[in-house]
């Protein structure tokens, strides 16, 4: 039997199920049983527990169970979300229930319509309800078993759905846009959510989170639109579900800097213009330069007016006196508030600290100069200096246009350093040239090219770079003017015309000049400053040696038209002196009275010589000599001449030779080609010895002369014996005298006390030089070594002796004893004639031996 509030439904009539099949076959034995339980129980409280019984089978016999009351709920409000949790409740057995009858009342008990997330039989034992209306609540739970309900609970304690709320702490708005803060509670969980302007239905504004989270209240940020007025407003927070509520909002929007950017509109390089942007149109600007302070002008700048147009104002800026500047750097511009300075129509007015303007201005070129940094007078390098610091440059050569280089030189490439470009040139093929010229840099923006940190493109049409190339020396050449082997001038040649020049000789300096010569004077003129030396007392030289040039720095000196100073250290000058003959002299090399050689010495060492005999002219060589070659060596050129078949000659006489120009002739190591018209050499061949002959002038056997023959006529003598030496002396005769006429020197001998001889023996004659002695009409000085001269002293007779060898009592023999040994003897009886031989003899025969 089960006791409960009302009967089981039907299988078909509702969600309870009916009783189990046991009960329903003992019906019919308890129904006046269940009648009467029926009726006890109908003044039981409704929280009294049903009563189940069930027949055991078989004996009729049962137990009753209780449907319990429900388990008092525990109610949690979360924003318009109740959660209401309860405690399980059972059957004695431990049979669970089948679900539960959640219900709510407000606080006075009157009961309102539970919402869809509690409504219906709830299977477990919690449920949520959304979207509860503003109120204090509590729930009671029943729990039911198939058709059967138990009790309800007892009332949950109350719990507050509070009305929603939307809280932005900092609700003044000081400037347009902005961005408020602020949370919101008391709205629907999962309720999509928006944000609206003056009331719940006005402008939507922008705002998050879109939709309410689990419990109601989150943090929120709303979004104002610039251009919203001045007004009172309030913001609108609204669920999807109704739920609103609102803040009010105060705004004061004065005009706010949006922009500020620094010009330089005349592209000089320096600051002129300043342009500060408002976000809203500003109203009439009587203010002056008053309200405005500026700090750290670049290049020195200050303010001279305020302009002020829409939602602009133009600061106009007095460019300084400093280096050109178009960069940033500590520039700052502050605006005070100023109630005739900048405002909106609304009289609200704006002020800024102090800020840096945006950099607006483009580079602008300060200087732009060449330069020929080798020093070889080619333009090698151009710079471009602007106002500030630029970026990175990628564009090669591509923005820039070189017109007219000097030498034909091209834009190789460029590289960008701190404010500086460089633009290297590859030098061309032209002449050195450190002139302007027509010279012309340009520069066309680029996005890769020259350009500050702001990304400002720079650019500029053709215009002359400066002149920073001095003037180099390309060439600086010693010569003699007058050809006499002795350097009288250095022509230096620079790179481009010179400006006048009153230096005089004070920047130069000469050092080791040929010859000892010395500064003179110098004069400019064109491109070329010609230094003049006064020749020095040395001896004649057009070698280089260690002569050098030096130039100094002089303001008045070497310089181009630009100023730029030339100068150069100690250096050596080319040698432009082509090698002058200096002398020219014949000799007889061999001393057999023919001339055989001449020597031309020259003024330098001279180059090496390929010409052979083919620039030279000999004309009448003594004794009809040819030219057979020609050696150089050092500085002196050497002929060897054939000797000719004439007359032995060491004369002059007409004698002449000439040089000209070869290619592979004499000439320096510079290439200067020496040469010299038709020229008599100078005689150095001495009075040679051609015969020197021992005589006996007076026939007695002993030699009493040497005459002495030369190659050509003698000057006057008065030396004497002095430099004459004769050892051995046939007889032991010594020399008494000397005496010259023409080409030949008489020794007059006096006769020796010693046997009469007319042999050479041993006999020599030696000559040595001296001043007075043997020598030419050119003071050539005759000298010869210990010398046998020839022996012009025939044999003299000194016994003539007959003889009887067989002592037969007649002559058979005669003996001729000469003055010295006889030669071979071949001529028999012939040269002999005997006359009166006694006792008649004839001669018979000749035999000669020694001097017998």
């Amino acid at each position: 039997m089960i006791v409960g509030r009302g009967a089981p439904e039907t299988a078909g009539g509702g969600s309870d199920p009916l009783p189990a099949p046991g009960l329903r076959r003992s019906l019919a034995v308890v129904a006046l049983l269940f009648v009467v339980a029926i009726a006890l129980l109908a003044g039981a409280t409704r929280r009294a527990a049903a009563l189940y019984s069930t027949l055991s089978p078989g004996t009729g016999t049962g137990r009753a169970a209780v449907v319990p009351a429900g388990n008092t709920p525990t109610a949690v409000a979360a924003g318009r979300d109740m959660t209401v949790s309860w405690a399980p409740s059972t059957m004695s057995g431990g049979t669970p229930m089948s679900g539960y009858v959640v219900r709510r009342f407000d606080n006075s008990g009157v009961e309102d319509t539970v919402l869809s997330g509690c409504a219906g039989i709830v299977a477990g034992v919690s449920c949520v309800e959304n979207a509860v209306p503003v109120g204090t609540w509590r729930y009671t739970v029943t729990p039911r078993l198939g058709a059967w309900i138990g009790p309800a609970s007892a009332l949950s304690a109350p719990q507050v759905i509070t009305s929603a709320t939307l809280s932005i702490p900092s609700s003044t708005i000081n400037h347009l846009p902005a961005t408020l803060s602020g949370t919101i509670s008391g709205y629907v969980s999962g309720a999509t959510l928006s944000f609206h302007l003056d009331s719940a239905t006005g402008p939507v504004l922008n705002g998050t989170p879109a939709t309410v989270p689990s419990g109601g209240s989150t943090a929120v940020t709303i979004d104002i639109p610039a251009g919203t007025d001045d007004f009172p407003h309030s913001v609108f927070a609204v669920d999807s579900f109704g739920t609103s509520a609102s803040n009010p909002i105060s705004i004061i929007d004065p005009p706010l800097l949006t922009d500020l950017r620094m010009y330089d509109t005349n592209g000089n390089g320096r600051i002129d213009r300043v342009l500060a942007t408002f976000s809203k149109t500003l109203a009439t600007y009587t203010a002056g330069n008053g309200p405005w302070t500026l700090a750290n002008v670049p290049s020195g700048g200050a303010l001279a007016s305020v302009s002020v147009t829409g939602n602009v104002a133009t600061l106009s800026v007095t460019e300084g006196a400093g280096a050109a500047d178009t960069a940033v750097g500590s520039f700052t511009v502050a605006l005070a508030s100023n109630a005739s300075g900048i405002r909106d129509a609304a009289g609200q007015t704006a002020t800024f600290s102090a800020t840096a303007p945006i950099d607006a201005a483009s580079p602008a070129i300060v200087t732009k100069q060449f330069f020929d940094n080798d020093g070889n007078g080619k333009v090698d390098q151009v710079t471009a200096v602007f106002s500030e610091t630029l970026s990175t440059y990628t564009a090669g050569t591509a923005p820039w246009t070189l017109a007219n280089m000097p030498s034909g030189g091209t834009l190789s490439s460029v590289a960008v350093a701190t404010t500086t470009a460089t633009l290297t040139v590859a030098e061309g093929a032209g002449a050195a040239d450190t002139s302007p010229g027509s010279f012309t840099i340009a520069l066309v923006t680029n996005a890769g090219g020259i350009r500050d940190a702001a990304g400002n493109l720079s650019s500029f049409t053709a215009v002359a770079p400066a002149d920073k190339a001095t003037p180099v020396r390309l060439a600086m050449v010693m010569n003699d003017v007058n050809a006499n082997g002795k350097v009288d001038q250095v022509v230096v040649t620079f790179s481009e015309p010179l400006a006048s020049y009153t230096a005089g000789t004070t920047p130069w300096t000469l050092t080791s000049a040929p010859s000892g010569a010395t500064l003179s004077s110098v004069a400019v003129s064109g491109s070329s400053a010609t230094v003049t030396l006064a020749e020095g007392a040395g001896a004649a030289s057009t070698a280089l040696g260690s002569f050098k040039v030096t130039l100094a720095s002089n303001a008045t000196g070497v310089r181009d038209a630009a100023a730029n100073l030339s100068s150069f250290v100690a250096t050596a000058p080319t040698d432009g002196a082509k090698p002058v003959l200096l002398t020219l002299s014949m000799n007889d090399s061999s001393g057999n009275g023919k001339v055989d050689q001449v020597t031309a010495v020259f003024s330098e060492t001279l180059s090496t010589y390929t010409a052979g005999t083919t620039p030279w002219t000999l004309a009448n060589v003594p004794s009809g000599g040819t030219l057979a070659s020609v050696a150089v060596a050092t500085t002196t050129a050497t002929l060897t001449i054939t000797e000719g078949a004439g007359a032995v000659d060491t004369t002059v006489g007409s004698f002449t030779i000439a040089l000209a120009s070869n290619a592979g002739g004499v000439q320096d190591a510079a290439g200067n080609l020496s040469s010299f018209v038709t020229s008599t050499p100078l005689d150095k061949s001495k009075p040679a010895r051609v015969a020197m002959v021992m005589n006996d002038v007076n026939g007695n056997g002993k030699v009493d002369q040497v005459v002495v023959t030369f190659s050509e006529p003698l000057a006057s003598y008065t030396a004497g014996t002095a430099p004459w030496t004769l050892a051995n002396v046939p007889s032991g005769g010594t020399l008494a005298s000397v005496s010259v006429s023409g080409s030949t020197a008489t020794l007059s001998l006096t006769e020796g006390a010693a046997a009469a001889n007319t042999a050479v023996g041993t006999f020599t004659v030696t000559l040595a030089s001296n001043a007075a002695g043997i020598q030419d009409p050119a003071a050539n000085l005759s000298s010869f070594v210990a010398t046998a001269p020839s022996d012009g002293a025939k044999p003299v007779l000194l016994t003539l002796s007959m003889n009887d060898s067989s002592g037969n009592g007649k002559v058979d023999q005669v003996t001729a004893v000469f003055s010295e040994t006889l030669s071979t003897y071949t001529a028999g009886t012939t040269p002999w004639t005997l006359a009166n031989v006694p006792s008649g003899g004839t001669l018979a025969s000749v035999a000669v031996a020694t001097t017998t």
